[in-house]
């Protein structure tokens, strides 16, 4: 497979990448006569995107089978033809974006080379550097950099050959509904839901009203929650139906295709039903309702569950904060000191941080923790501690003494 880009393509090919390496490490490579895919799976299956580049979208593209001579696109398909590779994303992304790339670099090409098949031999007219990669019993990508002066930069990167290259199949389903979000709707979108996009735990809940979306975001066990209401009216394209349709799901791919469809500067389409059939993403070059051929295309598949899960879950930790919250308000009003277990543990912190040159330290480490455990243990509900234990801060002095006492020697 070889595919020549101009960068402007690239510009386009990078930002994808970087949305693709959102979903997984991994990019499996679908090279056919007439459409070339990259898709990523999550590790736990549950989300799915996949970007197919249509020959328009190079200067040039070919495909061939191993040992043989090279075939363009528009000549006829041979059927079961194909080039089949899995990359670590991130590292064909980090050749794409260099810095160094942004001046002086004309196009770049992407060459794949596979291991030449039983009985076949190398193309006649090839180069002895092809040559060499044809005999190479590893599959490898070869990008190339074509910069000013007649000055090329190469790349070798070893490819992994995947066992299965998994899709998603979606039904259709006449109960199907879509939503088209503009740009500035997804900016706006974007920036409330970026708090919550890097943190492990964050869910996405979204509520398809007839009239208008509301969109929820939840993170740190419910520590971290944001809310953007939508109106209908002002989105390109809203059918929801006459009823409410309630979608959670996982915010870290669908964030990372919020972004992709707003550095493209382009619309995003959702298209869903009940829980739990799938939401699908998907971004076009150009608008929905315009019907020329596009020379790429973009689609996502994210496993979504009703959205009551995620938000009873956010509503009930919120709830415990604030009772928590309310009871020590309570507590501090009535004139009771509250003896806060946290201020002992960074007194005896601070011990143990003397106690590190001190080679005395179990004793003082002994006597720290009988002072501390007496604290932790006492009553918060008496005005004042008993008399007969020991204040931490009248142990500062011995545990001082005993972390000098080797200089004094």
């Amino acid at each position: 497979m070889e595919a020549q880009l101009t960068m402007a393509s690239v510009k386009t090919l990078t930002k994808t990448l970087a949305c693709l390496s959102r979903y997984s490490d991994d990019m499996d490579i679908l090279a056919l006569p007439n459409s070339l895919t990259l898709s990523a799976t999550n590790s736990s299956k549950s989300a799915y995107c996949r970007l197919l580049l249509r020959p328009s979208f190079f200067s040039s593209y070919s495909v061939r089978t191993p040992g043989s001579s090279f075939r363009s696109a528009d000549t006829q398909v041979e059927e079961g033809r194909s080039v089949k590779a899995r990359l670590k994303t991130k590292l064909l992304l980090s050749y794409l974006r260099h810095r160094n790339h942004e001046k002086g670099v004309r196009s770049v090409k992407l060459i794949i080379r596979e291991p030449p098949q039983d009985g076949s031999s190398v193309a006649p007219g090839t180069d002895e550097e092809s040559s060499d990669e044809e005999r190479s019993m590893e599959s490898r990508m070869l990008v190339k950099f074509f910069c000013d002066h007649g000055v090329v930069k190469q790349h070798r990167l070893t490819l992994e050959h995947p066992d299965e290259l998994l899709a998603p199949a979606a039904e259709e389903d006449p109960q199907q509904k879509t939503v088209v979000i503009s740009r500035p709707a997804l900016r706006s979108l974007l920036d409330r839901m970026r708090v919550g996009a890097s943190k492990a735990d964050g869910q996405i809940s979204c509520e398809f009203n007839p009239a208008d979306l509301i969109v929820k975001t939840a993170a740190d066990k419910g520590e971290i929650y944001t809310e953007v209401k939508m109106i209908g009216t002002d989105l390109i394209r809203y059918d929801a139906g006459n009823t409410s349709t309630s979608l959670s799901f996982h915010i870290r791919e669908f964030s990372a295709t919020i972004t992709l469809a707003e550095s493209l500067e382009k619309y995003l389409t959702l298209t869903f039903t009940a829980a739990p059939a799938p939401l699908i993403l998907a971004i076009l070059p150009t608008n929905p309702e315009e019907k020329e051929g596009d020379d790429w295309e973009f689609q996502a598949y994210i496993a979504t569950s009703r959205a009551t899960d995620v938000t009873t879950d956010a509503n009930s930790a919120l709830r415990r904060d604030r009772d928590l919250n309310m009871n020590l308000r309570q507590t501090s009003l009535s004139g009771e000191k509250i003896w806060e277990n946290h201020r002992w543990d960074m007194m005896k912190i601070r011990m143990m941080m003397l106690l590190r040159l001190s080679p005395h330290r179990l004793l003082a480490n002994h006597l720290a923790r009988l002072s501390v455990r007496s604290f932790k243990y006492h009553d918060p509900a008496k005005l004042d501690p008993p008399e007969h234990i020991l204040q931490p801060i009248e142990l500062l002095p011995f545990v001082f003494l005993l972390s000098i006492l080797p200089t004094l020697q």
